[in-house]
């Protein structure tokens, strides 16, 4: 406002605005670098150390404790053994899944596998979900080679599969999107003697060359997007179709999921022993 040819500036108020946007920026810094704190701490820790980082990353963020849950009380990655049906040998198999995938679905997919292999017993490795962003931050960190919680689990999981087994025989990992990324990131964290012993299958995986391991081959439906993109940046194996870019602008014949037909299919081929890999 004019005042006798001055310009008449509310000191204060000025003041108050320029401390509001500070303490803005600063809080947005502060949110940005709890988010970043917060997803490495619980990607690359144990749960039994993670908790005090993960708590200073949700303050960060939120500006208060309240709204924290301690890892004891999160789902976190883990394997598990099912038994099989009474007098059934078990076919020495185990799954791996992939990304934005419930517990209660992975149970399902590998009692639906042991149901293929006449009830057989079954190894379930649980990649356990934190949401699409968080488990595609996690993806990304595992095509950097970065060993994060759930490539531990899984490692422990062969380990036993093979302790309780024997190492004379061939174990078939059936594994689909992220759950094939992650032994990828497993094989240096595996002796030569364990990954000799496994066979190692993929459905429409996210990384598809594991010269590490004793035997494996790669499913790949060809307008699944995730191994068709994957395959550009890593063209270590052949994969069959019609063209990543035909396959990009085709979302409407885009299939992904473990369940469909194709996957379905070819599953129940490989267990038939009449499948011919790529």
């Amino acid at each position: 406002m004019e005042n006798n040819g001055f310009i008449n500036i509310d000191i204060t108020s000025t003041c108050q605005h320029l401390a509001q946007g500070l303490g803005n920026f600063i809080g947005g810094i502060s949110s940005f670098a709890g988010n970043i704190l917060g997803e490495l701490s619980y990607q690359l820790l144990p749960p039994f150390v993670q908790d005090p980082f993960c708590l200073l990353a949700h303050v960060m963020v939120n500006g208060t404790i309240r709204g924290f849950i301690p890892s004891y009380s999160q789902q976190h990655s883990t394997w598990e053994f099912i038994p099989g049906a009474p007098n059934v040998e078990d076919d020495q198999i185990g799954t791996a899944n992939g990304i934005e995938t419930s517990y209660e679905e992975a149970k399902n997919d590998a009692y639906r596998i042991a149901a293929y292999h006449n009830g057989s017993g079954i190894f379930l490795f649980y990649n356990a979900s934190h949401g699409l962003v968080t488990d595609l931050g996690e993806s990304f960190l595992h095509l950097l080679g970065i060993p994060t919680n759930s490539v531990l689990v899984f490692a422990d999981m062969i380990k036993a599969m093979n302790e309780y087994y024997g190492y004379d025989s061939m174990k078939t990992i059936y594994a689909h999107s992220q759950g094939g990324l992650i032994p990828y990131v497993a094989i240096r964290c595996l002796s030569e003697v364990d990954r000799k012993c496994i066979r190692l299958i993929t459905f429409g995986s996210a990384w598809l060359a594991y010269n590490g391991y004793g035997d494996h081959f790669n499913i790949v439906y060809p307008f699944d997007l995730i191994p068709v993109v994957a395959n550009i940046f890593n063209p270590t194996l052949r994969v069959v179709n019609p063209g990543w870019w035909k396959v990009l602008f085709n979302p409407l014949r885009w299939k992904h999921a473990f369940s469909c037909d194709f996957y379905k299919n070819s599953l129940l081929q490989i267990i038939a022993g009449n499948y011919v890999g790529l």
